[in-house]
């Protein structure tokens, strides 16, 4: 994903960035971006000088979003697979009806925990600045 941004403030390593259009936002439907005004925080990896005003373009690494794609879908299939056999081994009388929908619900709750964890604990690998597009108009002046 990359997108074009300008930026509006600058606190340490945390610079925020007023987003345009996200047409390559595509996964939360943008429900993040509307909530708060298309403002998001954004690394500065390559030591770029900047400064408010500044278009950039942004990216979210590709690496960052296959561990993420990885740690949303692979731990839920691990419990419900634990819980489907687990459950038909440790109650054999149980019904499979009943041994699915005790999956499916531990497929919900893993989701619900990565959720409030991931709030808490952002797991990195967000988006980066990558190259600087515009000068701000205080530089230009």
């Amino acid at each position: 994903m990359k997108e074009i941004g300008t930026i509006v403030k600058i606190e340490g390593s945390h610079i925020t960035i007023q987003g345009g259009e996200l047409a390559a936002c595509f996964g939360c439907m943008n429900q993040e971006c509307r909530a708060n005004g298309k403002r998001f925080v954004a690394e500065n990896p390559l030591g770029l000088p900047l400064q408010v005003g500044q278009t950039v373009e942004i990216e979210q690494a590709q690496e960052a979003v296959w561990k993420q794609t990885l740690l949303l879908f692979l731990p839920p299939l691990i419990v419900f697979g634990v819980l489907f056999w687990g459950s038909g081994y440790l109650f054999p009388s149980l019904a499979q009806d009943l041994r699915v929908a005790l999956g499916i619900g531990g497929i919900f709750g893993v989701w619900g925990l990565q959720y409030f964890i991931r709030k808490g604990k952002p797991l990195g690998g967000g988006p980066r600045i990558i190259r600087i597009i515009e000068a701000s108009l205080e530089s230009n002046g």
